[in-house]
């Protein structure tokens, strides 16, 4: 799942990105505050909506085809996910997603198709892959901080599930202190979590207690007291 810099048609070519910025954040911050697990569930929402955004809002014929493609590879993985599993139906589709990013790699598109791909590779059990994704995903989007924080959001568990927790935490620690709020009490709670798995009570508790005082309608603010009165 990509984007960034591209023209707009219909004279609205700097009003249409932002635009198409602020929907797809609306629909990460949604995801976030409401739990999805980061993998395939959260993957097909993420990339169903920002289709739809980008089909709607980019006249620009290279960017509507971009997304189209993409739209077309999410139905096929999704049908291969319900008959064979993950790791299979990222093998069906793997050329198609290869195609898009060599076609429209600087298109917003192609830079989005790159999300998109980074967490179906997770999803299979593909961590290197999905790292490696997720990276150029960072650069990509180093001026749209709502998209870069799914992207290190990404980093974050793909290093946990290679059982390196220093380098999750760091990347949980990046949204943690960047401007947009989009998954920032998801990344404080990871950092509590992760720090508490490796044993560090007092950056453990520094992270929660940020959740409580900053963010009391966080979903996560009832287990967080939990945690801290032990």
């Amino acid at each position: 799942m990509k984007k960034n810099r591209i023209s707009r048609a219909r004279k609205r070519t700097l009003n249409q990105p932002d635009e198409f910025v602020t929907v797809s954040s609306k629909i990460l911050k949604f995801v976030a505050e409401h739990k999805v697990v980061f993998a395939s569930v959260l993957g097909i929402l993420l990339a169903a909506g920002i289709i739809i955004g980008g089909i709607c809002f980019f006249s620009n014929q290279a960017e509507r085809k971009a997304f189209t493609m993409l739209d077309n590879v999410v139905m096929k993985y999704k049908a291969g996910l319900k008959d064979k599993g993950a790791a299979e139906a990222l093998q069906d589709v793997n050329g198609d997603f290869q195609r898009i990013l060599d076609k429209y790699a600087r298109r917003r598109g192609g830079q989005l198709t790159r999300v998109v791909f980074a967490n179906i590779c997770f999803d299979a059990g593909e961590f290197d892959q999905s790292i490696k994704l997720y990276k150029k995903a960072v650069e990509d989007f180093e001026d749209r901080t709502a998209i870069k924080n799914l992207a290190l959001n990404g980093l974050g568990y793909a290093y946990e599930a290679k059982n390196e927790y220093e380098a999750a935490v760091g990347y949980f620690e990046m949204i943690a202190s960047a401007s947009s709020p989009v998954m920032k009490t998801d990344a404080f709670f990871n950092i509590g979590r992760l720090n508490d798995l490796a044993g560090d009570m007092d950056k453990s508790r520094d992270a929660y207690e940020k959740i409580i005082t900053e963010y009391p309608e966080s979903m996560y603010v009832g287990l967080v007291r939990e945690k801290t009165a032990r």
